[in-house]
């Protein structure tokens, strides 16, 4: 319920990229000319969101062996969690997918596609 309310409309995000930023699950690029100048609005967007997606990767994880194999297959790259983010970034995406076309969650083809990205 809490990714529904502070959401409020998935079609105010033009891309899939702008509502993670907005979930806090992406770092704000400050480029100019193709060149980092700064890492600033790192605090922009909702809070709340970012800790339901944590929760959410949390919760799946402990319950679910798939979403448990692909986490552990990303801590054996990154520290633990860096693991838990990349998977809630991922997650968020899936998430901006599906209220988009309004779909149903399919662990299969999530996991299927992290196996892909991780190998």
């Amino acid at each position: 319920m809490t990714i529904m309310y502070e959401t409020d409309g998935i079609s105010r995000f033009k891309r899939r990229q702008n509502y993670s930023s907005y979930c806090r699950l992406a770092k704000p690029e400050q480029t100019s000319d193709g060149k980092c100048v700064g890492t600033g609005n790192a605090k922009c967007g909702s809070s709340y969101l970012k800790w339901a997606f944590m929760e959410i990767i949390t919760n799946a994880v402990n319950n679910c062996e798939q979403l448990k194999a692909v986490h552990d297959r990303l801590k054996e790259r990154f520290k633990p969690l860096k693991a838990r983010a990349i998977m809630a970034n991922k997650f968020c995406a899936a998430v901006y997918y599906m209220l988009k076309y309004k779909k149903e969650f399919d662990v299969n083809r999530f996991c299927k596609a992290e196996a892909i990205a991780v190998a």
